[in-house]
């Protein structure tokens, strides 16, 4: 994955202090919230703070892997040159605040920043899922290329979801299904520095 250097030297400048991941910043990385684009940032900011590499991959967005090749495999071999580009600074990321949010191409654009110097600015965009859950534990799931309400129909007093991926193939054909989940996660599709 090729790393954005202007937004990792920029991170560098970040003020120190001591190394030590506060607990409310260790929870986020525990349970990631990606509810909305601001909290996605911030689950971002804590993975790296933490020095959670799988955290912080998890915070990507499925665009910016396919355009970078990122594979986690390909994510852990970059990311020491990354922590290394962003210094010892990069535990103290959780401390970046977001100072204004913009609408740009391909999403919605937040530029992060320590009182009011921007710093570095993250692309966030929607990304739809599902997940089924069968009674004895199997799930199957998906990235789904658009939006929820594409794919739902109200006909009367039945809500009818037209959804079609070879994943649900493994249901079988009468599925004992426990849970199903259909929703959006704010994930990172860009990174841009306040020289662009």
């Amino acid at each position: 994955m090729r790393a954005p250097l202007p937004i990792l030297l920029a991170l560098a400048l970040i003020p120190g202090a001591c190394q030590v991941c506060p607990p409310a910043t260790k929870a986020l990385v525990l349970a990631p919230n990606f509810q909305n684009a601001e909290l996605a940032g911030q689950s971002f900011f804590a993975a790296m703070s933490c020095d959670d590499a799988g955290a912080e991959y998890r915070c990507l967005g499925e665009p910016l892997k396919d355009r970078y090749g990122a594979t986690l495999d390909l994510y852990l071999l970059a990311r020491p040159q990354i922590r290394e580009d962003i210094g010892t600074t990069a535990g103290q990321a959780w401390r970046l605040k977001p100072l204004r949010m913009e609408q740009a191409e391909p999403g919605t654009l937040i530029w992060w920043g320590i009182g009011a110097r921007e710093i570095v600015g993250l692309v966030m965009l929607p990304q739809y899922f599902y997940d089924v859950t069968e009674s004895d534990g199997r799930r199957t799931g998906s990235i789904l290329e658009q939006s929820p309400d594409a794919l739902l129909q109200l006909e009367g007093r039945h809500l009818i979801l037209d959804l079609a991926d070879p994943a649900l193939r493994s249901l079988g054909r009468n599925p004992d299904i426990s849970d199903f989940h259909l929703g959006t996660e704010w994930k990172i599709a860009d990174f841009r520095s306040p020289e662009e």
